[in-house]
């Protein structure tokens, strides 16, 4: 799993039937594991990779692929709105479009739009422009370019962020929204 190519186990019956995208990895791995039996009989585990999934994120997949919950914060709620938590649950989000997980796309989508707030707003949105998440860093910029949010947010970025990567997301498309 990831860069690391850490193997993270799971069950292949349980897994298949919750996404066709895997199962279809899980029969390609399956029929390079028959050319491959031939040379090793010994092989129990079946391999499917995945180099650019993160494995914190697909733990959280393969956790609502068993109980259709997703607990991003393991019982810490004071993690809830985290910048950790929040991109984690972005991750997540991509993996189950790439897995084609609609139920679980709509439950990130709402976790990670409740949980946007003045204190991790920016970096959720660089995050998500760095992602190419565009529905998520368009949410953030209008939860920006709120009233009652751009002085304050404008603030951070200004004198906070003075050097910062955040001035060409914020200040572009914000200021073309509020206008």
């Amino acid at each position: 799993m990831g860069p690391s190519a850490e193997p993270v186990p799971a069950h292949v019956p349980i897994v298949a039937a919750r996404s066709w995208w895997l199962r279809d990895r899980i029969r390609l791995a399956k029929s390079h594991r028959e050319k491959e039996e031939e040379k090793d009989e010994e092989k129990t585990l079946l391999p499917v990779t995945l180099p650019d999934a993160d494995t914190k994120a697909f733990r959280l997949v393969l956790d609502f692929i068993y109980t259709d919950q997703i607990d991003p914060t393991r019982n810490n709620r004071v993690l809830a709105a985290s910048n950790e938590v929040v991109l984690t649950m972005m991750q997540v989000y991509t993996l189950a479009v790439t897995f084609k997980m609609r139920p679980l796309e709509h439950l990130c989508l709402r976790y990670i739009e409740n949980s946007i707030n003045l204190r991790n707003v920016l970096v959720a949105l660089k995050n998500a422009s760095r992602l190419q998440l565009l529905f998520i860093k368009e949410f953030c910029q209008k939860f920006i370019t709120k009233e009652q949010n751009y002085n304050q947010v404008w603030f951070f970025v200004v004198n906070l962020f003075p050097s910062s990567s955040l001035h060409p997301i914020f200040s572009a498309d914000c200021h073309e929204q509020r206008v």
